[in-house]
């Protein structure tokens, strides 16, 4: 694929990953290795995890949604369209007695434990007011957020808000060669705080956006590299360490996802022993990195 810029191509690259911390927002509970394979492998996936048809529905929605979203940002059309909002809107929504695709007609009550929050706006003023945005004949970064802000406490639809404002936002920041929101799964507490902060107006939206900006949106992603222009040991334990936790997981989950001796795993993980290139490679697929890390200087 030929992406129009770098960020929409970083954003591709980051697919996975960022469906592994969406999903999180639902309760899903699969881990990245269990992600991916649901990513890779739809229909397979479906007999892997009958037990868990709906968190799987939820992680191939998210793909189909994923998708969507690189298409758009990567399509010639300066603007995106209310239709194609709803699109996306649509493919994030599970079957049942909920409407997905359109704009909610009703008031909802939105529920954060025992307490319940009910949207400010008047349902019929939404399609004006996306009319309104959707015009601009170029998006800001502020715009965006303040957008992705807009969707989140005024429930725009009838289910999967947070995850539409996600993907909708990125469409328009990619668009825009300006980056895309990730979800850290190591800061998911603080997204949630600052969502409930924010629908019940204990911070502004200023806040919000730039509480937003700070935290979850990606310009880059640096390797850092030593004089000689490779990686220092140290770098690469770091390297290894923030994906296992970006994955939640740990070298002694990795030993027993891979049947391999706790001891060993450890030893490799921290650089201490060369792996076989077999197991590297095992390594390098769960974790999603290259194999070579483990062999280089």
């Amino acid at each position: 694929m030929k992406f129009k810029n770098n960020k929409i191509e970083m954003a591709y690259d980051q697919m996975v990953q960022s469906i592994f911390e969406l999903s999180k927002l639902e309760g899903v509970l699969f881990t990245f290795p269990q992600t991916k394979d649901i990513v890779d492998n739809e229909l397979k996936s479906m007999k892997n995890y009958q037990n868990y048809s709906d968190d799987v529905d939820v992680v191939i929605r998210l793909k189909r949604a994923y998708k969507m979203c690189i298409r758009l940002a990567n399509n010639n059309k300066t603007i995106i369209s209310l239709d194609d909002i709803l699109s996306i809107n649509e493919t994030l929504g599970q079957h049942g007695y909920i409407s997905y695709g359109v704009l909610r007609n009703t008031q909802p009550d939105v529920r954060y434990g025992s307490k319940t929050y009910n949207p400010p706006e008047e349902s019929g003023k939404l399609r004006k007011e996306w009319s309104i945005y959707l015009s601009k004949p170029k998006f800001s970064l502020n715009d965006i957020i303040n957008q992705f802000a807009y969707i989140i406490k005024q429930q725009c639809f009838n289910d999967a808000n947070k995850r539409t404002a996600f993907i909708v936002s990125n469409v328009l920041l990619l668009k825009n060669n300006i980056g895309f929101l990730m979800l850290d799964i190591n800061k998911d507490r603080l997204f949630g705080e600052l969502v409930y902060k924010y629908d019940h107006n204990i911070i502004n939206q200023k806040l919000f956006v730039n509480e937003i900006i700070k935290h979850f949106l990606v310009k880059t992603i640096i390797k850092q590299k030593s004089e000689n222009n490779s990686l220092k040991t140290n770098d690469y334990k770091e390297t290894i360490q923030k994906v296992l936790n970006q994955q939640g997981l740990n070298k002694y989950k990795i030993a027993k996802l891979l049947n391999i001796d706790t001891s060993h795993i450890v030893r490799v993980l921290n650089f201490k022993k060369t792996p076989s290139i077999k197991l590297a490679k095992k390594i390098a697929k769960l974790l999603n990195i290259e194999w070579e890390i483990f062999f280089k200087d």
